[in-house]
């Protein structure tokens, strides 16, 4: 990510592009949301090239992993001398609130409670000369914290356009400032084989999903990608599919915007989601979990692509529709990281996989918003924010209400740590409104994806009714078990 350069040190202003790093410091969540007066937890990962994780113990290299407001409300209230130095220091800047070393998986946490109502911007580094201030040789990120007050719980925003490629352009403008991103990753519009596997790409690789339809690059897509790129043309843009997908022609108008340009595919969509998956393992290091979902049932994967980008070191692969129609090309990767946890969503996908529940574990519900509901359920504790996209389509190759759902995924899964919920156009379905009242006691926003013809405001206010404690009658008048039989209640958690 790169390092505003107000946030460095007054002697030497820089971004981090224009210093070569011999490792890498990532810090989670980028972002999130919380009332006041609770507790907020960063976690921050050090790892070499090779993504191996580095030790850091202060009493024997002197370096630390520092925890920094720079700038927000909280910048002056959340100085904490004792945590995590030793011996502690007497002369602490305003805005560190603690440090700590990294064991040996390379990760340490801290905490921090917001008095005041606003926006935090927050840098970790690693701190090599004990300084506590941000120089241009020290691995770095930064991460944002917004606090908010009672009254502002049961809220909502929209992130909807004219059509689907403005709804992943406004997307787009919620996740990175003017040339924030370090890549884009480009999908074709009309149709969702190549795309659906690339929320969690995207992800990885601190990118936002645009969509463009096969034959040229679209105006409007053109210029988000010069925006959220900037200047720099060693910032590459991915495009996902073949020649049918992003035409050479429209291939050969991405090339001429001056950036790099990688495309990604395979024979057909089973092997660009494997393809996929193995540019992922690249940019993050070794896969964690790898989720298996139908080829032929978009609004499974996508549900999958938010909770992958969510999950981090996660890639979703793609199966068949049916027990009989595993593919080749994802049994062979599979194969190849059997140490991975295997997780098969969806009915279909778990059809294929439901005979070796050692090794897989089932998430499925009654449908397509059922299964949302259980994914949501089964990888999201606490959320604090929670996604609404439509629904409704045919599922066919040719069903264009796959977009917002996909393109989202990337902003509620990656950057608001929160589930992909599927709901109908006019109504709020009753698997998305059983979860938001479920988790109402950690929710205090929703994200709805797409105009209003993709779902309607009456859906969007019964979702803050929901997520309002479930006080509203409307919105929460029915039974709180889940609508699904694959779990109990409460459902195991990810492991």
């Amino acid at each position: 990510m790169t390092v505003p350069p107000e946030l460095v040190g007054e002697r030497d202003p820089y971004t981090l592009e224009q210093v070569a790093q011999t490792a890498t410091l990532n810090a989670a969540p980028e972002t999130a949301t919380n009332r006041t007066d609770t507790a907020h937890t960063i976690t921050a990962t050090y790892a070499n090239r090779a993504a191996q994780p580095q030790p850091i113990d202060t009493r024997t290299t002197g370096e630390r992993v520092v925890f920094k407001i720079v700038q927000g409300p909280n910048r002056l209230t959340a100085t904490n001398a004792a945590v995590g130095f030793d011996p502690p220091l007497t002369d602490v800047p305003a805005g560190v609130f603690g440090a700590c070393d990294t064991g040996a998986n390379g990760t340490c946490q801290q905490s921090y409670t917001g008095a005041n109502i606003g926006r935090d911007v927050i840098v970790v580094f690693v701190d090599k000369d004990g300084d506590l201030v941000l120089d241009a040789d020290e691995p770095a990120d930064v991460v944002d914290k917004t606090w908010v007050g009672a009254d502002d719980v049961g809220e909502s925003s929209r992130l909807g356009g004219q059509d689907r490629i403005d709804t992943a352009v406004k997307i787009s403008q919620a996740l990175y400032n003017n040339g924030a991103a370090q890549a884009v990753v480009l999908a074709r519009a009309d149709k969702y084989p190549d795309a659906l596997t690339g929320a969690p790409l995207a992800h990885a690789k601190k990118a936002p999903l645009l969509l463009t339809f096969p034959p040229e690059l679209h105006g409007q897509a053109a210029t988000e990608i010069r925006r959220v790129l900037g200047n720099d043309t060693n910032k590459t843009i991915y495009m996902l599919g073949g020649d049918e997908a992003i035409t050479p022609a429209a291939q050969a108008q991405v090339a001429a915007l001056g950036y790099q340009t990688v495309r990604i595919f395979g024979a057909e969509r089973v092997a660009t989601a494997a393809a996929i998956a193995t540019q992922i393992e690249k940019t993050t290091g070794p896969l964690e979990k790898l989720l298996i979902t139908s080829a032929f049932r978009w609004p499974d994967a996508v549900v999958a692509g938010a909770a992958a980008a969510h999950l981090d070191n996660t890639a979703v692969l793609l199966s068949g529709y049916t027990s009989t129609d595993k593919h080749e090309v994802t049994e062979a990767f599979i194969n190849a990281h059997l140490n991975t946890g295997r997780y098969a969503i969806g009915g279909p996908a778990v059809n294929g996989y439901a005979l070796q529940p050692e090794v897989y574990r089932s998430i499925f519900g009654v449908g397509r918003v059922g299964t949302s509901a259980a994914v949501a359920e089964f990888f999201y504790e606490a959320p604090v924010n929670a996604g609404l996209a439509r629904a409704g389509g045919t599922g066919t190759d040719q069903d264009p209400m796959f977009a917002d759902a996909l393109t989202g995924g990337v902003h509620i899964g990656g950057r608001q740590a929160g589930p992909m919920l599927l709901t109908g156009t006019g109504e709020l379905s009753a698997e998305a409104a059983r979860n938001l009242c479920w988790t109402a006691h950690t929710l205090e926003r929703a994200w709805v994806y797409g105009g209003e013809r993709a779902i309607a405001k009456t859906v969007q206010t019964r979702a803050e009714q929901a997520i309002r404690g479930g006080g509203a009658e409307q919105a929460c008048s029915f039974d709180p078990e889940p609508a699904h039989g694959a779990f109990p209640t409460p459902p195991p958690r990810a492991s």
